[in-house]
């Protein structure tokens, strides 16, 4: 049986997911706004977190929907074996999502200003400037993963490796399934000549994203510099079987051949990237 008090935490946390869910619902509504001002930074950011809680939307949905039928059970006070979630394990639930609405909602418009600056500088290869909009914007919103990872990139550019690494760090402490900031931080590391960590580094962005090519890529080459030249040419048949049609991942594994005394084998794979990049390049009418 019910006592008042479990009544009274499930129409109160009931009252507060009904809310949750319908701010999380106005995300689309801010992907469109953000898409009609031409604020392609935002709209882009705002479409990255929808996709990111997907999850968090359809638990809530069904959250929502087992409560309401004990809210119902409970209120006529008839007992429900099946409810099993005790009134503290949802709030820390509902807690949860409190971060992701304050990250989707209260980011001040004009930090996105300074991000897309940042963004542009970076287009450009101003990466002090770059440096600059980021940090506004971190000042303004420090919760963004992606303004880290601008400016960590920004830095290492400017060989300001521990810098960067700092700011990779820091974008996987708020986002700790980010591949693109282990391996962007695997990169800095192996120019501070810590390679041990690097392939660590893009170990951990090749499992959580095992199809992007340019991990593979980059483990591949660390390897190669070190001298594994059997685990460096894993790492290009993967990508290659990923993206068959990169001509750069060709001649990678040429080099590996070549190293590995295979000049057959190498001649073979230059011969293909010569191949894939004539074909890219546009017919000319002869005169």
């Amino acid at each position: 049986m019910y006592d008042k008090d479990d009544v009274d935490a499930l129409r109160r946390h009931l009252g507060r997911l009904r809310a949750k869910a319908t701010k999380l619902g106005e995300i689309d509504r801010r992907i469109e706004e953000a898409y009609d001002t031409h604020d392609v930074d935002q709209a882009l950011y705002l479409e990255r977190v929808s996709a990111s809680y997907v999850k968090n939307r359809r638990e809530l949905a069904k959250r929502l929907m087992d409560m309401e039928h004990c809210l119902v059970e409970a209120e006529a006070d008839i007992p429900n074996p099946n409810w099993t979630t005790p009134p503290w394990l949802l709030q820390e639930w509902v807690e949860s999502i409190d971060e992701i609405l304050s990250d989707i909602f209260g980011c001040p418009p004009e930090a996105w200003i300074c991000y897309g600056a940042g963004k542009n500088h970076m287009e450009k290869g101003e990466y002090r400037q770059a440096v600059e909009e980021f940090s506004k914007y971190i000042e303004l919103f420090p919760r963004m993963a992606d303004a880290f990872i601008g400016r960590g990139i920004a830095y290492c550019v400017l060989e300001q490796f521990e810098r960067g690494i700092e700011d990779f760090n820091e974008a996987i402490r708020l986002e700790p399934d980010n591949a693109g900031a282990y391996c962007n931080r695997g990169l800095a590391r192996f120019e501070l000549d810590d390679p041990e960590r690097a392939l660590q580094d893009y170990n951990e962005a090749i499992r959580l994203e095992p199809g992007e090519i340019t991990f593979h890529q980059n483990k591949g080459l660390l390897l190669f510099l070190e001298g594994d030249l059997v685990q460096a040419l894993h790492c290009y048949d993967e990508a290659l079987r990923i993206a068959p049609k990169q001509a750069d991942t060709y001649e990678s594994r040429a080099d590996v051949y070549k190293e590995m005394g295979l000049d057959m084998l190498a001649e073979q794979d230059r011969a293909r990237a010569r191949y894939l990049k004539n074909r890219r390049r546009p017919k000319t009418r002869s005169d």
